[in-house]
């Protein structure tokens, strides 16, 4: 199991799921989250958000304990419905669910997992025991909620990088504005 894993690319109509791996900020910022929903729709995707997500669960700086924010993530792994990952937002501690993930059936399911900032503890150890390639990229509130539209350069990468561009390199270039 040393090779690296490449997901499965997103088509149009596939199915994103939405994890809370730290920070619930659905709750400080309901708003930024609804319109990185739609804005993650009128991409082409349909949007299903996972048990602590859909309830808008939230226990003080995380949306539960490292137990209950892995199983989340491995429902929607194994949701046969859902094609891609995306987080809500960084935070802290997303690391607390590394040991409760189970890391044959992630790298079985070759899906997109999408994520910044505190969810870097999640790639890491998904690549170093799923040996599955994640991308470090856009989250639900950030990029994808920015008003009105998203952050259009970001919106456009994460389709090049998960749906349009199979093959050889791509070119990177700074972008020209940043989410808040």
């Amino acid at each position: 199991m040393n090779q690296i894993v490449a997901p499965k690319f997103l088509k149009k109509g596939d199915t994103v799921g939405i994890f809370t791996p730290s920070s619930p900020a659905y709750i400080s910022n309901p708003g930024l989250f609804e319109n990185g929903i739609k804005n993650i729709e009128k991409m082409g995707l349909k949007v299903k958000c996972g048990s602590l997500t859909g309830n808008r669960s939230s226990e003080g700086y995380r949306s539960g304990d490292g137990q209950a924010r892995a199983k989340e993530f491995m429902d929607l792994i194994i949701d046969k419905d859902v094609d891609a990952l995306i987080s809500t937002i960084g935070g802290y501690n997303s690391n607390s669910m590394i040991p409760y993930l189970d890391y044959e059936v992630i790298r079985m399911s070759r899906k997109i997992i999408c994520g910044f900032s505190d969810v870097t503890s999640l790639h890491l150890a998904i690549l170093k025991y799923s040996r599955l390639r994640t991308f470090y990229g856009p989250s639900v509130m950030c990029w994808f909620g920015d008003w009105p539209d998203g952050i259009a350069e970001s919106s456009k990468w994460f389709l090049d990088a998960t749906m349009l561009h199979t093959s050889g390199s791509r070119v990177i270039v700074p972008p020209q504005q940043w989410s808040n």
